[in-house]
């Protein structure tokens, strides 16, 4: 049984897509940790049954049907399967409404959710069977549980952590803020609304900036650690803070690492306040620097906060923590907030994606055959001529090379790569927890079978 896992950013997936990677080695089957950026290259070259992919959105559409047609099950596991939108396009509604174009389902074998609130909107249209509407949990939140918390080690402590939400208007790999409202407008999102949200998020974004740097200068003592979010550049932070000894910047890193590792969390409607009370830190909201658009833009963060009113309402939050820590609910606002829309708090979610998709064999109903044409047009009907270069490439020079030359070329990519020791470390810390009595893995990259060239996925198997 051979199943690959899509990683889109590692420093915020990777530790999910170990975990289901581990349990299907547990469970004596072979997981495939593919890079998103090269999937369409390396896919068709590796004989799978199942594939794990981190969104269906009309953007790989084309990937889908393609895995599809050649025989393998597809499944889904939405990087954002739980941080969703009232309204508008990362709504549950625009979800329902993206899978229902067409017959863009049926490629589709089966769907994750991360907990109920989206599966019951999924019930609700009639969008696939009940079968295939599985309630798991995400794998990347296992690490919170307490049963893996000896793993959260990270080279700091004692910080107050400031977590950045703002990639939109201080984007990284999009490279301009107008490619980033173009690619809201094009998922769905109302081209007005984004005007205003953008224009909302300058001023936030700004005042946040601001606001922190005041806060840190009043409690000189108090170390404060800087983490912009994995998508955004770091160059305004730096700008924002410099001179202040006690603030630090560094965004690497798992942010569950550094989130344990923290006495409180300072954001403004950032989405790991839920991180925060999995992991019983004080999630501190600035609640002034909101406007009506970035408040409703997305609820949970804020509902699951402690609300700061000002900059002075921080400091003193920060000087009583310990009592305001105290005081906190982290177990209610779990129950009653969290818990529609991230599932059980067990630590469980790797295995429960696992065993899923190891009861879903498919060699003998529809033989996957390896192709080179599928290859070379990057899993895609209709390739643009950039894609089959790329394609073309990859099938001389495999697409470890590919990717790392392309790295050189835009080293904001490399942010996106994965090494085969932070693997077989991690494999080998999860089964150190677990007790296995066999810790040994086999991880090596994946070969091309036509020409033995390295590709950029890591087969992970128990050795």
């Amino acid at each position: 049984m051979r199943v690959g896992i899509v990683v889109d950013h590692p420093k915020r997936d990777l530790e999910g897509a170990v975990r289901i990677a581990y349990e299907v080695t547990k469970l004596g089957g072979e997981a495939l940790l593919i890079p998103m950026y090269t999937q369409g290259a390396d896919v068709p070259l590796l004989e799978l049954d199942a594939i794990v992919l981190n969104y269906a959105r009309p953007t790989n559409r084309a990937l889908i049907e393609t895995y599809a047609r050649e025989g393998i099950k597809v499944f889904i596991l939405d990087t954002e399967g739980g941080v969703l939108s009232e309204t508008g396009a990362n709504s549950p509604k625009a979800h329902v409404e993206r899978l229902k174009d067409g017959d863009f389902a049926k490629s589709i074998a089966g769907y994750f959710f991360w907990g109920d609130r989206l599966k019951d909107a999924f019930a609700a249209a009639g969008l696939f069977s009940e079968a295939t509407r599985r309630v798991t949990g995400c794998p990347r939140f296992d690490l919170a549980a307490r049963k893996w918390r000896s793993l959260l080690r990270h080279h700091r402590s004692g910080y107050v952590l400031v977590n950045g939400n703002f990639s939109t208007v201080n984007p990284k790999y999009a490279g301009s803020v107008d490619a980033e409202r173009k690619t809201m407008v094009a998922v769905g999102w109302a081209p007005d609304y984004v005007d205003r949200l953008f224009a909302d998020l300058e001023w936030t974004f700004a005042s946040f900036l601001q606001s922190v740097a005041a806060v840190a200068k009043k409690l000189p003592d108090v170390p404060f650690l800087v983490r912009p979010h994995p998508f955004e550049r770091e160059e305004p932070y730096g700008e924002a803070f410099s001179g202040l000894a006690n603030v630090s910047i560094d965004g690497s890193g798992s942010v569950f690492k550094v989130v344990g590792n923290a006495t409180a969390v300072l954001h403004c409607n950032c989405g790991t306040a839920v991180e925060a009370v999995m992991l019983e830190k004080l999630p501190i909201h600035m609640k002034f620097l909101d406007t009506e658009t970035t408040a409703n833009h997305a609820l949970l963060p804020a509902k699951v906060s402690y609300h700061a009113t000002s900059v002075e309402h921080v400091v003193a939050t920060l000087e009583n923590l310990a009592a305001r820590t105290a005081e906190f609910p982290f177990e209610e606002i779990y129950a009653v907030h969290i818990y529609p829309y991230y599932y059980k708090h067990d630590g469980d979610a790797g295995n429960r994606v696992a065993e899923v998709l190891m009861r879903c064999r498919t060699r003998g109903e529809a033989p996957f055959k390896r192709s080179i044409k599928a290859a070379l047009l990057s899993g895609r009907p209709k390739p643009t001529p950039p894609q089959l270069l790329n394609g073309m490439l990859n099938l001389i020079f495999g697409s470890a090379f590919t990717s790392e030359l392309r790295c050189l070329l835009k080293p904001a990519r490399r942010d996106k790569a994965f090494t085969l020791r932070d693997l077989g470390d991690y494999l080998d810390q999860l089964a150190s927890v677990d007790a296995l009595e066999t810790a040994e893995f086999d991880v090596c990259r994946a070969r091309n079978p036509f020409t033995a060239v390295p590709l950029s996925t890591v087969v992970v198997r128990k050795a």
